[in-house]
C-alpha cells in the first residue's frame, strides 16, 4: 500500500510539470533583456521548413493605415486588405490607434527556431530597443534583434541601416494539428490582457491557448511578451465599437 508521503510527493509532481501538447514555452522575460531563456524563440523541427502562420499588429503612429502597416512588413497591400475584410479604398484610412490588423506571413525554420524576417530602415530617433519593444510592441525581442544583426553595435546603429527583424512565429505542431489547427497566431500582450479575454477574442477556450504556451492554469502573462493563439481557419479581427470603417463610411454616404 502507497504510503502517505509518496502519495502527496506523487500529487506535487503533477502539479508542477507542464503540459506537453505544445513544444512551445511562454517567455515572460522583458522585451528589453538581453539573455535568452526558454521560449525566447519557438521552437521548429526542420521536417517543416516553412508555414502559413499570423500576427498581430496594432496600428500606432506612424503606422496607422494599411498602406504604412503593408510597407512596415514589406507585404502586399491587397492581401492585407483582404485578410482584414476592408476595401481598396480603406487602404489610406487611418486606423484606430491600437487597433488589431492581422498579418499572414511565412513562417521558415532557420537553424533550430521559427522565424518571418525582413528589413527595417533605421531612422534617426530608432534603437534596437525601441523597434523591438514600441514600434514591434514586443513581436520580437532586443536580443534576437542583436543576434540577428551582429554586423552593427546594438547600442549605436547608423541612421538608414538596415536591419534583420526576426518576427516571432510557430508552425502547429502533430498533436495541435490533429486536433484541426491550421495556424498559429502570434499576439502581443498588452497590459491588463488575460488569457480568457484574449482567446474569447478569437473565439477559443482558455485551455486551448494555455496548452498552445504551455501555462499552468493562474500562471500570469506579462505585457511586451507574445502568446501563441491556435486557430482552425484565418483568424478574423474583432474592430472594437463594432466596425469603424462601417461608421464613418456611412457617415460620409450621408
Amino acid at each position: 500500500m502507497i504510503s502517505l508521503s509518496k502519495f502527496i510527493f506523487s500529487c506535487i509532481i503533477i502539479f508542477l510539470v507542464k503540459p506537453t501538447l505544445s513544444q512551445q514555452s511562454y517567455d515572460s522575460s522583458n522585451c528589453d533583456s538581453l539573455s535568452q531563456v526558454q521560449g525566447s524563440n519557438y521552437l521548429c523541427s526542420p521536417r517543416i521548413s516553412d508555414c502559413g502562420a499570423y500576427i498581430v499588429y496594432r496600428a500606432q503612429e506612424n503606422f496607422d493605415t494599411i498602406s504604412l502597416i503593408s510597407s512596415l512588413f514589406n507585404l502586399n497591400q491587397s492581401i492585407l486588405l483582404f485578410v482584414n475584410k476592408m476595401a481598396e479604398d480603406d487602404s489610406n484610412w487611418s486606423l484606430p490607434l491600437g487597433q488589431d490588423i492581422i498579418i499572414p506571413i511565412t513562417c521558415h525554420c532557420l537553424g533550430g527556431f521559427s522565424k518571418f524576417i525582413f528589413m527595417y530602415n533605421m531612422s534617426k530617433q530608432d534603437s534596437f530597443a525601441s523597434v523591438a519593444c514600441k514600434i514591434f510592441a514586443g513581436l520580437v525581442k532586443v536580443q534576437s534583434l542583436i543576434e540577428e544583426n551582429a554586423d552593427f553595435d546594438g547600442h549605436d546603429v547608423p541612421v538608414g541601416s538596415l536591419i534583420n527583424v526576426p518576427i516571432r512565429c510557430a508552425c502547429p505542431g502533430s498533436p495541435q494539428t490533429r486536433n484541426g489547427v491550421k495556424y498559429l497566431v502570434t499576439y502581443p500582450i498588452l497590459e491588463k490582457d488575460i488569457i480568457e479575454g484574449i482567446a474569447s477574442k478569437f473565439g477559443l477556450p482558455e485551455k486551448d491557448t494555455r496548452d498552445a504556451n504551455n501555462l499552468r492554469q493562474y500562471e500570469a502573462i506579462f505585457p511586451l511578451t507574445t502568446l501563441l493563439v491556435p486557430a482552425k481557419d484565418v483568424p478574423e479581427v474583432r474592430w472594437r465599437n463594432g466596425s469603424l470603417f462601417q461608421e464613418a463610411h456611412l457617415l460620409l454616404e450621408q
